[in-house]
Parts: C-alpha cells; sequence; structure tokens
C-alpha cells in the first residue's frame, strides 16, 4: 500500500533527468560510408513539428540530423551549380 501523500511538495513532478548528450566530436566525426567530414557548426532555426518529424526521420534512418542537413545542402548547391552552368551556355 503506498502511503498517502500529505505535502504539496510531494505532489509536484520532478524534473526529467537529463540524458547524456551527443559530443560535438561525435557529431563532427569523419563517416568512411558518407565520406564526409562535418567540421563546421551552425544555428537552424526550424519549427517545432519540422524539428520533430525531422528527429524522427533522423532516428528511423540511422543518421543524425547533421548528416541529413549536409546532404540536403549538397543537392541544393549541385542543382544550383548545374542551373547556372546552363544558363551560361545560353
Amino acid at each position: 500500500m503506498t502511503p498517502p501523500r500529505n505535502r504539496l511538495a510531494d505532489t509536484i513532478r520532478q524534473p526529467a533527468k537529463k540524458t547524456a548528450s551527443t559530443p560535438v566530436k561525435d557529431t563532427l566525426r569523419n563517416d568512411e560510408e558518407e565520406k564526409t567530414k562535418l567540421t563546421r557548426r551552425t544555428t537552424v532555426y526550424l519549427s517545432e513539428q519540422t524539428w520533430k518529424d525531422l528527429k524522427i526521420s533522423a532516428v528511423e534512418d540511422e543518421k543524425n540530423v547533421s548528416q541529413i542537413i549536409e546532404n540536403l545542402v549538397e543537392g541544393y548547391l549541385m542543382r544550383r551549380e548545374r542551373r547556372i552552368a546552363k544558363a551560361q551556355e545560353k
């Protein structure tokens, strides 16, 4: 039988225990499979829902968010380069 809670402080939710975050050196590791070395940190602002969706996708794909963003930016830059080259040919 659970003893009764008779103090207000006993009913307040305890703060969640902090989990260990990924060290920067592990985030910026040299990933042989991806053949990329992440060495530059930056800040990206996302909506709460976009962040949640991105984080869930990263876990499902067994990647980290940095790798996903790196791949997206690389793709954008390649498409941009091709678009500029095509425009210069005309």
